[in-house]
């Protein structure tokens, strides 16, 4: 027998979603690291391209960014750069969201963890009451 068969639906249910988030969270992380990945993949280049073009051109500044934009492959590595880094941005604020949201339910599951999560009556009811506010799009079961 599993453990899920001796529990509440609603310790079910919390230690679902603890699940579902710290996937979430994980997933986020991942795509962050790709696209430092992608980040990397484009500045480097455009970084060695640039401090060649700086080394070649002792002219003025708009010299340098002529010679710099001359060629499509850095335009395309800028824009590149420019991307990945507002992503990044973006993915750093969800990635913030996203563990705030887990750890506030990963210390409620643990507060609950040391008390009775068995099947009772009691525990019968509060589950029959939690799915009838959960039909009205109320979250009972966890506070975060």
């Amino acid at each position: 027998m599993s453990w899920r068969d001796h529990v509440s639906d609603d310790a079910k249910f919390m230690i679902d979603a603890l699940v579902e988030r710290k996937t979430k969270l994980d997933r986020l992380r991942a795509i962050a690291t790709i696209t430092v990945i992608l980040f990397s993949v484009s500045f480097f280049p455009l970084a060695t391209s640039f401090y060649k073009h700086t080394k070649t051109s002792k002219e003025d500044i708009l010299n340098l960014f002529e010679g710099l934009f001359s060629h499509f492959f850095n335009f395309i590595l800028i824009l590149a750069s420019i991307t990945s880094l507002l992503c990044l941005h973006y993915l750093s604020q969800e990635i913030s969201t996203a563990k705030k949201k887990y750890d506030t339910l990963r210390f409620e599951a643990i507060d609950r963890f040391y008390t009775s999560w068995h099947k009772t009556n009691g525990s019968a009811l509060r589950d029959e009451i939690s799915l009838y506010l959960k039909e009205k799009g109320i979250n009972f079961v966890h506070k975060a």
